[in-house]
């Protein structure tokens, strides 16, 4: 003779699945069904809605929180980590590496550019795919001094004496390339414009360089620590052949 038997409903108290490099903890809601024959029964694993990967690109380490005033330990890093969340949530992520010779770029999702501090407060309102980007310096400065048809490498060599006068007063900081920007550059526009900035000179001539840097190790009260600062620009003026004047410097 066939029994009908009740469904068994086991729900967890917060739904979520995560899962971190080879520790795992689980919390699903199950669904527990026992049909027409006495031993038969059925498990429904219910799927999250919104799932986030967070791995390194390099050599690095992630971790994750809920909320947004998270604090990190040594414990939460992993080498990759998997967060399932059933409806919209805020979450911290950071990124981190101790590897000699390593320092964090930049944050991805989804193969696009999306932050370039090693923290960030991210909104969990669809699936993504997150990368902690980490890129290796060898120790030897690139300088790179593209083509010109306006100055010479000896032109050139001498603004970048003046720069590296204002950036190893920087404590800390690691110069790992700087590259001449273009003639494009020596504008009447941009004349004009370090002139007025300038205020004491009469400037003829300017130029522009890019540079990469990394960041002090253990950060300071402006900068997050081991990150490598990408364009970042220096500007700089003379008059009729001159001496170079840095007149201004830093990310518009």
């Amino acid at each position: 003779m066939k029994r009908l038997f009740g469904v068994v409903i086991s729900i967890s108290m917060a739904f979520a699945l995560v899962a971190c490099g080879n520790k795992a903890t689980q919390e699903t809601v199950e669904v527990e069904t026992s049909n027409i024959n006495d031993s038969d029964s059925q498990y429904e694993e219910v799927t999250s809605v919104y799932n986030i990967t967070l791995n390194p690109d390099g050599i690095g380490e992630v971790a994750y929180k809920e909320g947004m005033d998270a604090q990190f330990t040594d414990d939460d890093y992993f080498q990759t980590c998997e967060i399932g969340v059933d409806e919209p949530a805020t979450y911290t992520f950071s990124a981190r590496t101790n590897e000699e010779g390593w320092s964090f770029v930049k944050w991805t999702k989804d193969g696009e550019d999306y932050a370039a501090e090693p923290t960030v407060i991210h909104d969990i309102e669809d699936s993504a795919d997150f990368k902690a980007v980490f890129e290796y310096f060898d120790g030897n400065v690139v300088y790179d001094y593209g083509t010109s048809d306006i100055y010479s490498k000896e032109d050139m060599d001498s603004a970048i004496d003046v720069i590296m006068d204002e950036f190893n007063t920087w404590e800390g900081y690691e110069l790992h390339s700087i590259r001449y920007a273009s003639d494009d550059f020596n504008s009447d526009a941009n004349l004009s414009w370090l002139n007025e900035l300038d205020g004491e000179h009469n400037f003829t001539e300017c130029i522009e360089f890019l540079s990469d840097y990394r960041t002090p190790l253990e950060g300071n009260e402006v900068v997050s620590a081991n990150c490598i600062y990408k364009d970042y620009t220096w500007c700089l003026a003379r008059e009729d052949g001159g001496q170079w004047v840095l007149v201004s410097y830093g990310y518009e």
